[in-house]
């Protein structure tokens, strides 16, 4: 019986370890669907209050083939903690750079603009901010992400749009 308590105690030890995402586990890699849809690296910086998120991959509802942003992160408040997980809130600005190829076909149904500044154009380059919710699993070293973001496109011409992503990132 002593044998299979200590058992028990050292499992549920090192649950809790590995669910230390952001402390213990600072890095995590995932994927990402949606605006846009591909791989995911998030590294916190202090704790869990501040991060990085690297994100490639490619923009299927939008003007860029190839997108990749960078963000900084800040978790200001958890809107849930319960047993299993937690909730927090994230808020986030950075920058995007992506290769165009050509215009989205929502524009193409719509309407005829010319001379359109998206057919000639080999890059896009952009700001971003983010609005989200994490939820990090508490018996297992992994973060479900739902992100919001408003891009504003800098160059080739200005414009903004919006992004949602849904995504799933393991820490190992």
């Amino acid at each position: 019986m002593r044998a299979l308590l200590t058992v028990l105690v050292l499992t549920l030890s090192a649950a809790s370890q590995a669910s230390e995402i952001g402390a213990v586990r600072a890095v995590g890699v995932g994927v990402v669907g949606g605006d846009p849809t591909g791989l995911s690296v998030k590294a916190y910086l202090h704790e869990r209050l501040h991060a990085l998120e690297l994100t490639a991959g490619v923009d299927p509802l939008g003007y860029r083939s190839l997108y990749l942003h960078a963000q900084y992160l800040v978790h200001p408040v958890r809107l849930a903690d319960g047993y299993r997980a937690e909730m927090p809130l994230v808020v986030g600005v950075g920058g995007f750079v992506g290769s165009v190829v050509g215009p989205t076909p929502i524009r193409t149904l719509w309407e005829d603009v010319e001379p359109d500044p998206w057919e000639e154009a080999s890059g896009v380059l952009g700001a971003r901010a983010t609005l989200g919710l994490d939820l990090d699993l508490k018996d297992l070293p992994l973060q479900l992400s739902l992100s919001a973001g408003l891009n504003l496109v800098l160059a080739p011409t200005v414009e903004p749009t919006l992004s949602v992503g849904l995504g799933a990132r393991y820490y190992p």
